[in-house]
């Protein structure tokens, strides 16, 4: 929602300026002043939690909310139509504002490609939160090929390289994985072991058994991880790591992590089961 509200309201075009001690006039081109959401059309691909939250809050704002998941009899949860994957590029044209939020299958995987992007909208917004469901290269001409805007808090590969023209595209606003980031939250495993992307190097091979596309991996067992990064359930991210480190057939280091905080016990313990 804070990307969708960014891209409409030029929030991120207002930080360059102000980084710039820019003061903007009024801008005469109607067609390239700031938008309001209501009555505006936002198609959310994906109805898992992230999509039917999503959903609800974008109702507030007077949207039109129409949705594509794998199984459409699975209910609409606050849109008001939802149709199947098959009929994606159907919908697609209608859309102010595309979120993709599905998860990452091989149904999903490169959904959204060069013909996908080409039946947007000119002045169409992407919120890409969804991992490997978008065709990267395809998704980099369009955004300089059209006046497009994306919102991306996932990249093709992460942490994004800083020779990327992304990071100097004004109609992109960059975030990196904070999409479900927020201080109410307790850190799930799989947060805590990519919240230091920039701390280290290395890469995992990401559901590589079934061809996908890899993403890198920071192990939390690094020194580096600060305090505050530290994880609120040490038992859970211990199981939960040494499950998907016998999955992938990599080793576990045996250095306790610092999200591991608490008794060697309790560290024991949770190992053992």
């Amino acid at each position: 929602m804070a990307l969708i509200l960014a891209l409409k309201r030029h929030i991120h075009t207002g930080r360059d300026n102000q980084s710039a001690t820019v003061w903007r006039g009024l801008i005469s081109e109607i067609g390239a002043r700031e938008d309001e959401l209501g009555d505006k059309t936002l198609l959310i691909v994906g109805r898992v939690r992230i999509g039917t939250r999503l959903a609800r809050l974008t109702k507030a704002f007077d949207m039109k909310v129409v949705a594509t998941r794998r199984n459409p009899d699975c209910g609409a949860d606050g849109a008001d139509a939802v149709f199947g994957h098959d009929r994606l590029r159907e919908v697609l044209a209608e859309a102010d504002i595309v979120a993709l939020t599905c998860p990452l299958t091989r149904e999903t995987e490169n959904l959204i490609d060069a013909k996908a992007l080409a039946l947007m909208k000119p002045t169409a917004h992407l919120v890409h939160v969804a991992e490997g469901v978008i065709d990267g290269a395809a998704l980099l001409s369009a955004l300089q090929e059209r006046p497009i805007a994306a919102g991306l808090d996932v990249t093709r590969l992460e942490p994004l390289a800083g020779g990327s023209v992304l990071w100097t595209m004004r109609n992109v606003v960059i975030t990196p994985r904070a999409a479900g980031e927020t201080q109410p939250m307790k850190m799930a495993p799989s947060i805590c072991c990519r919240r230091t992307s920039s701390a280290s190097g290395g890469a995992r091979p990401s559901r590589q058994s079934g061809g996908l596309t890899p993403r890198p991996f920071i192990c939390p067992s690094s020194p580096r991880i600060s305090p505050a990064d530290s994880c609120s359930r040490p038992s859970t991210c211990r199981r939960a790591l040494q499950s998907s480190t016998r999955r992938r057939a990599l080793p576990l280091r045996s250095a306790t992590p610092p999200c591991l905080s608490g008794s060697v016990r309790q560290t024991r313990a949770a190992t053992n089961r």
